[in-house]
């Protein structure tokens, strides 16, 4: 729930595809979209217990949002797509220092780094917590 969804995921698996050689020869931006699809329809909400559904839409709303602002090439999504897509095909630096390293371009872009870095620092844990209570 914590390390395949939410807003963390549009940075890690942005990253992912540009350190994989098989996507190289792929549209990056599509190919990006059609993990976050492939991972939204693969694990559906009902695959966990329903003590975490909570959780579970809060982090889900991060994925349908990034693949909703990428099919209508929204400059928010295809900055973060873009950015760390270049990080992962370079492999010069760590994920972490790719999110926190990250140029912004809008609020949005901005809230899901802040959403990321949150929740690396370890804040986001009383909240999601709380969404895992009955």
């Amino acid at each position: 729930i914590f390390e395949q969804m939410g807003a963390f995921i549009a940075f890690r698996r942005c990253m992912y595809v540009g350190e994989c050689a098989d996507y190289r020869d792929k549209p990056v931006l599509e190919t990006i979209n059609s993990h976050f699809k492939m991972r939204i329809k693969r694990i559906p909400k009902t695959e966990f217990p329903e003590k975490f559904h909570k959780l579970v839409d809060y982090q889900y709303k991060w994925l349908i949002e990034m693949a909703h602002a990428l099919d209508i090439n929204e400059n928010w999504a295809t900055n973060i797509g873009t950015q760390m897509y270049n990080h992962g095909k370079e492999h010069k630096t760590t994920l972490e220092d790719s999110i926190r390293n990250l140029e912004t371009v809008s609020t949005e872009d901005e809230k899901y780094k802040q959403e990321t870095l949150d929740y690396i620092d370890g804040k986001k844990f009383n909240f999601f917590e709380n969404l895992a209570k009955p």
